[in-house]
């Protein structure tokens, strides 16, 4: 053995961070879960997976927003125009949701989904927020009663009509 050798090369330890990885949470996950499944009833009826998809996250987003089910909204939408966003009625019903734009007292929701107009009410974005927020507005008033809300999306006024049936027929078409 050498006195004076020098100790072999030892590096000094290395200052490592700790790797954060970001996981969905479980309300994420549930999120997720939810718009996949929306999208499979969106894509039951010949609507394209990437728009599919889009709306998924919209009718999800807007529902959680409203405290509405999603799949009721999508079952709205079905019932009204067939998943047709340039859908127009004889009343002046416009898009996914058949929203009428003249109705003042829904410019409440503009601060949520936009302004409401004629053009702007052909983005589904756009009409499936207010579709939400309308629903909701009348399942509350309702007091919790979907066949009245449901009625009262169609006519305006909560009076039973043959309404409600044809939503959840669609509903019923859209889960086969």
């Amino acid at each position: 053995m050498i006195a004076n050798a020098a100790p072999p090369f030892v590096s000094p330890p290395i200052a490592m961070s700790p790797v954060v990885v970001l996981a969905p949470t479980i309300s994420e996950r549930r999120f997720e879960m939810r718009s996949d499944t929306v999208a499979r009833m969106l894509t039951r009826k010949h609507v394209d997976s990437v728009t599919a998809s889009q709306w998924a996250r919209d009718f999800v987003t807007y529902a959680e927003q409203a405290r509405v089910n999603p799949k009721m909204l999508v079952a709205i939408a079905y019932a009204e125009s067939e998943f047709n966003p340039r859908a127009r009625s004889q009343a002046g019903a416009i898009g996914l949701m058949q929203i009428l734009p003249e109705r003042n007292s829904w410019r409440e929701y503009e601060s949520r989904c936009g302004r409401m107009s004629v053009r702007t009410l052909r983005d589904p974005d756009v009409n499936i927020c207010f579709g939400a927020h309308i629903y909701g507005e009348f399942l509350s008033r309702h007091h919790g009663d979907r066949d009245r809300a449901l009625a009262a999306y169609n006519n305006g006024t909560g009076e039973m009509s043959p309404y409600p049936g044809r939503v959840y027929t669609s509903l019923a078409m859209l889960r086969e």
